[in-house]
Parts: C-alpha cells; structure tokens; sequence
C-alpha cells in the first residue's frame, strides 16, 4: 500500500499553469495508477476540488474501483471528488480510411 500525504496546496500549480503541463504529483500517480492490472495507459489532472484520472480501462468496474481507492489513498480526497474516464480511441482516423 502505497500512502503519500493528501496533494494540497501544491496540486494547485497543475490547474492554473498554462497548457497541458503535468505536475511531479500527477505524474508519480500515472506511473503508480498504470500500474493496476487492467488500466493501461493513465493520465491525471489534479486541482484543489478534486482529481480526474482518463485511462484505457475505465469501463471495467473493477479498475474503476481499484483506480478510485488509489487516489483516495494519494490525495485524501473521498470518492465524490475523484472522476475516472475512459481515455479516447486515437484510431479513429485509420479506421475511416
């Protein structure tokens, strides 16, 4: 079990900083989160109302929940301020050629 102290202050950086820049919190978290069987590729975003984690895996409940239980153990925020997402296909374009 990973417990690290609740991100805070400095995840406020990672929503007001110009640009798609990740903070050294989100991308500890992606590299820890990508780690759950069945998520495959992760990105986070951070900010002081909660967190936002877009992964390949997100329609199985199952690396739902396990993804959900991780950040709560990160950031010590309770699962209404955590939102998981199903990353977009980029294929989109070769299958309509």
């Amino acid at each position: 079990v990973l417990m690290m102290p609740p991100a805070g202050k400095s995840a406020q950086g990672s929503a007001s900083s110009a640009g798609a820049q990740s903070t050294g919190e989100e991308k500890r978290m992606e590299y820890v989160l990508s780690g759950v069987d069945g998520a495959g590729e992760v990105r986070v975003l951070l900010s002081d109302g909660g967190a936002v984690v877009v992964c390949a895996g997100a329609d199985d409940a199952a690396v739902r929940l396990e993804l959900t239980q991780a950040v709560k153990s990160f950031t010590g925020f309770g699962s209404d301020r955590i939102t998981i997402l199903k990353i977009a296909d980029m294929n989109i374009g070769e299958a309509a050629s």
